[in-house]
């Protein structure tokens, strides 16, 4: 492996890097225990750097992370955007999720919820429980986009199939809100509560 990247394979790099990251954006496992490599995320950002500018789009995510929390490189959010747009264009999904964050945060580039929405609808559709989530929230509340309710079941739903617990959360908020919405709209047609009929409505206005 550590052959193959000094000779400048890039794929190799990442993989090098990968096995040196350490915490939360470690690679543990692309090690093997008696591999005697040394846990750091110094030499790991070394090695992310020579692959993305590769255009390796794993290696330009990571190092996107490793620039917006600091980890082996100064931090500079500016430069963790410039990483994460490089590795989204090339549809790495976890980036355009992140890519989203950032513009939703407004962190290292004007906030824009329109872009957020454009870059968490990428990744979504290629089923990224983050981003199908957050892509759900912002259907919810209306924001860079036209408010939705149903389409933000949809995305929260196909989180929630993959385990994805805030999503759950999102989607029990979303039902109460939504029959809450449908029994007074029930109310001020003139329907009586408890009535055959009130529930007849109801369901026809969740339906």
């Amino acid at each position: 492996m550590k052959l193959l990247a000094e000779k400048g394979d890039a794929d190799a790099q990442y993989k090098f890097g990968k096995m040196h990251a350490a915490g939360l954006l470690g690679g543990a496992g692309f090690r093997k225990p008696g591999d005697g490599v040394r846990i750091s995320n110094k030499i790991a950002a070394k090695w992310y750097t020579l692959a993305a500018k590769q255009g390796n789009a794993r290696a330009q995510n990571d190092l996107g992370m490793f620039y917006q929390y600091g980890e082996g490189i100064p931090q500079n959010k500016k430069t963790a955007v410039k990483w994460y747009r490089l590795s989204a264009d090339q549809g790495n999904a976890e980036a355009q999720t992140r890519l989203g964050l950032m513009y939703e945060m407004g962190a290292g580039i004007p906030q824009n919820d329109e872009e957020a929405v454009k870059w968490y609808t990428l990744a979504a559709e290629q089923g990224n429980a983050v981003a199908q989530t957050s892509l759900g929230f912002k259907y919810a509340n209306g924001q860079g986009i036209p408010q939705n309710d149903k389409t933000a079941l949809k995305w929260y739903r196909l989180a929630v199939k993959q385990g994805h617990a805030s999503a759950q959360i999102e989607v029990e908020i979303l039902q109460k809100k939504t029959v809450e919405i449908a029994e007074k709209k029930c109310a001020e047609l003139g329907f009586t509560k408890g009535t055959e009929k009130y529930g007849d409505c109801v369901m026809k206005l969740l339906n």
